[in-house]
C-alpha cells in the first residue's frame, strides 16, 4: 500500500506519495530493504515539506511584483538578544505605521549569523513584508530601521512557487530546537492536506489544471517514494479534480492512527513522529 498525500495553495500544488506498512510474504532481508527505501523516502519528503510549507505561506500571502524582500543589517555589534528586541520594535512600528492607512502589516522573517567567504559577519535580518501602494516604502523602512543599512526590492517570483526564495530564507541551518524563520500572526495558513490510499503499484499523473515543475520516482522492488510539484494554471479543471480526491479522503483515520500510536506524555516519539507526513 502507498500513501498519498496532495495540497493545493494558491497556484501552487504539491504530491508526496510513498510506500507504507509491511507486505505479505516478504523475507527479513526484503523487509529491510522496503523499510530502507521507505525511510529515505520520509527523510527527503520531511525535508522537502519545510521549504513547500514556506513556499505556500509566501504564496498565499504576498504578490510577485508588489510586495518587498528586505535585508536589514547593523552598523554596530549586538547581542543575538538585542537583534531579536529591535527587530521586534521595527515590527510593532510598521504595524503601527499600516494601521494608519487602514493596511494589513505581514511578515515572513529569518535572522542570520554566518560567515560570508569565511569572514565572520554580523547578525542580519531577511525579510518578506507586505507594501503600501502609493507609499514610498524605502524611504520609510530606511527610516524606521535606525541601527545600519536597509536594502529594500520588490519581490519576484523568479521560480516557480518562489522556490528560489524560500530556499534563500532556509540556507541557514539552525540549532535544534530554534525555528527557522518568524512570521506575523495573521498569515493565511496552507489548506490541510488530502490523503488518498493507493496500491503498491500506483504511480502519480499530474492532475488536470496542473502544469509539473519537478516530479521525482525512487523505486526498487520492495517499496517507492515519489515527490511532485507544479503551478495550478486551470482553477475550474483542477476543481473537479480537487472535489474528486476529497471525496476519498482519509485524512480523519489518518490522524487518529498517528495519535493512537504517539507514545504516552514524556516519552520521547519513535519511529512514528515523521513531520508532515
Amino acid at each position: 500500500m502507498q500513501i498519498r498525500k496532495q495540497q493545493a495553495n494558491a497556484q501552487h500544488f504539491c504530491l508526496t506519495q510513498f510506500s507504507a506498512s509491511v507486505m505479505t510474504r516478504q523475507t527479513p532481508a526484503q523487509r529491510a530493504e522496503r523499510k530502507h527505501i521507505t525511510t529515505e523516502g520520509k527523510q527527503k519528503i520531511n525535508s522537502m515539506h519545510r521549504r513547500i510549507h514556506l513556499q505556500q505561506l509566501i504564496c498565499l500571502n504576498f504578490t510577485t511584483g508588489k510586495d518587498l524582500f528586505i535585508e536589514l543589517d547593523y552598523a554596530e555589534a549586538h547581542t543575538p538578544a538585542d537583534c531579536e528586541k529591535l527587530l521586534a520594535k521595527f515590527h510593532r512600528t510598521m504595524r503601527r505605521y499600516f494601521a494608519k492607512y487602514g493596511a494589513v502589516y505581514r511578515y515572513i522573517c529569518t535572522t542570520e549569523t554566518h560567515s560570508r567567504d569565511g569572514e565572520p559577519v554580523r547578525p542580519h535580518h531577511h525579510a518578506i513584508v507586505s507594501h503600501i501602494q502609493g507609499t514610498d516604502m524605502l524611504g520609510l523602512i530606511q527610516d524606521l530601521w535606525k541601527y545600519g543599512g536597509a536594502d529594500v526590492r520588490t519581490l519576484r517570483e523568479f521560480t516557480t512557487g518562489f522556490e528560489d526564495t524560500a530556499i534563500y530564507l532556509l540556507k541557514e541551518r539552525k540549532p535544534c530546537g530554534k525555528r527557522a524563520y518568524s512570521t506575523s500572526r495573521n498569515l493565511r495558513q496552507p489548506n490541510p492536506p488530502i490523503r488518498t490510499k493507493h496500491s503498491e503499484t500506483a504511480r502519480a499523473e499530474v492532475p488536470q489544471g496542473v502544469t509539473a515543475v519537478q516530479h521525482e520516482v525512487r523505486e526498487n522492488a520492495f517499496g517507492r517514494y515519489e515527490i511532485m510539484t507544479g503551478r495550478i494554471y486551470d482553477q475550474r479543471a483542477f476543481a473537479r479534480y480537487w472535489k474528486q480526491q476529497q471525496a476519498q479522503d482519509i485524512s480523519d483515520r489518518w490522524r487518529r492512527t498517528r495519535h493512537a500510536l504517539q507514545p504516552p506524555h514524556g516519552h520521547t516519539q519513535g519511529q512514528h513522529a515523521h513531520l508532515g507526513l
